[in-house]
């Protein structure tokens, strides 16, 4: 797929993100590339499951832990401009340093969590579909 469709298909605003990657289309896709290789997600999926699962740890491990594993995804997907997902990032992150009880807080990412999975997803399922049709013209 061409660059734009590209761009398009993951909601970002190529004029406000590509000049974090000086200008370079194929720098930018670099990194998208690497986001999928990226293990922050993963964490917060180990840190839900746990949850789910009746935490193995004190709620207040688990908050500090999604704190910072949401804190760093907010980062990352936030250079790469994917706003949807850094908009819940920083929901969940907000959340975790307001006031409230630690089983509060994990209730509350809990509502939350499928909607953010289902953005992670999309964004991966594109970005994997991108690769597919950059090897199919390189040459």
């Amino acid at each position: 797929m061409d660059f734009d469709t590209f761009c398009n298909q993951l909601r970002i605003e190529k004029d406000k993100v590509l000049p974090r990657f000086l200008n370079r289309e194929d720098m930018y896709i670099k990194y998208c590339n690497l986001f999928l290789e990226d293990a922050t997600f993963a964490g917060i999926q180990s840190v839900m499951e746990q949850y789910i699962a009746g935490k193995t740890e004190p709620t207040e491990v688990l908050v500090e832990k999604l704190r910072r594993l949401f804190h760093t995804l907010k980062g990352v997907v936030g250079s790469l401009g994917f706003m949807q997902l850094f908009t819940l990032a920083d929901d969940v992150v907000k959340l975790m340093c307001a006031d409230g009880s630690a089983e509060e807080k994990l209730s509350q990412v809990g509502a939350l969590y499928a909607e953010i999975e289902k953005e992670y997803r999309r964004i991966c399922l594109l970005i994997n579909l991108n690769q597919g049709s950059a090897d199919d013209t390189t040459g």
